[in-house]
């Protein structure tokens, strides 16, 4: 029987790069990462993490989407700390991507590194449930929705990227996209004093 395939998102942070090397040292599925630029402030310093991290880990694919005409204020989108955090939608955006993406390479898995955080309603167990309860409907297949690190708490996670060898000094997190972070957006906030 042939090695499944999982469709893992690969956004240059810390979660990701970890559940990355999580599913390669499982070495139960073949993984394509996949980066998506949704148009992020912190696009392309993102990607050029995740494309420090995969180079000959894993096969890195590309997808962006274009959102015009809409006047989304977070601190993804802006680049101002003031705002808040969240970005509506985000992570079903990232799954829909995904998802789009497991239908081109005819596989019913994907992955992410959410966490469960209480600032984001669309990083819990029912969020996650629920887009796979709708997913065949939406794409003809039914996904599963892998999150292994959902009910870790960020030290936890870097513990275990630590455990795994995942070289976490490759990964970005600044939402505001600076050369250098800005240690005030809640990325860096996230990260503060676990990584040097």
């Amino acid at each position: 029987m042939a090695t499944p395939r999982v469709v893992t998102l690969l956004s240059g942070g810390i979660d990701s790069m970890v559940l990355c090397d999580m599913l390669r040292k499982e070495g139960k599925m073949r993984q394509v990462a996949l980066f998506v630029d949704y148009g992020q402030r912190a696009a392309e310093k993102e990607y050029r993490a995740a494309q420090a991290y995969a180079r000959g880990r894993v096969r890195l694919e590309t997808a962006s989407v274009k959102l015009g005409g809409l006047a989304l204020r977070s601190q993804l989108i802006t680049g101002k700390v003031n705002d808040k955090a969240f970005l509506a939608g985000r992570n079903l955006l990232l799954l829909f991507v995904a998802s789009l993406k497991a239908c081109e390479l005819k596989t019913g898995l994907i992955a992410t590194g959410l966490r469960d955080v209480a600032q984001f309603p669309d990083t819990s167990d029912i969020f996650v449930r629920g887009f796979s309860n709708i997913s065949y409907m939406a794409f003809g297949r039914q996904l599963t929705v892998l999150t292994p690190l959902l009910h870790m708490e960020k030290a936890e996670v870097i513990r275990m990227g630590r455990s795994l060898g995942t070289n976490l000094s490759l990964s970005y997190s600044c939402y505001l996209g600076k050369s250098e972070p800005c240690g005030r957006c809640l990325g860096c906030r996230d990260r503060k004093g676990l990584i040097k």
